[in-house]
């Protein structure tokens, strides 16, 4: 998060309706609507950033949600961990967010 500069007051939405039962906050754009981050407040200094928002796309730390990839879409990339849907929150999971600068 602490890599993350958002220019103006984004829209703030509290999603209830998750995977988890957690409470995520999501950020749109206060002029045009577009979704700007998501975050799990549970995890300190963690948000996902929205793709759309890059022009080069960065190459991803983490694939989710792999089931529901289209046919076209079902190679993987190299060094990047998959999960089928949100991962359950392993010692694993914990390692890599912590290695991200996660505060747990």
């Amino acid at each position: 998060e602490e890599d993350v500069k958002i220019e103006g007051q984004p829209k703030l939405y509290q999603d209830p309706n998750t995977d988890s039962g957690t409470t995520v906050e999501r950020a749109f754009c206060n002029n045009c609507g577009s979704p700007v981050y998501g975050r799990n407040l549970k995890f300190i200094g963690l948000i996902a950033v929205r793709l759309g928002l890059f022009n080069p796309l960065p190459k991803p730390g983490m694939a989710l949600y792999c089931k529901n990839r289209p046919d076209w879409n079902k190679g993987a990339i190299d060094g990047v961990q998959e999960h089928e849907a949100m991962p359950e929150f392993t010692e694993d999971l914990k390692k890599w967010l912590q290695e991200k600068g996660v505060v747990i």
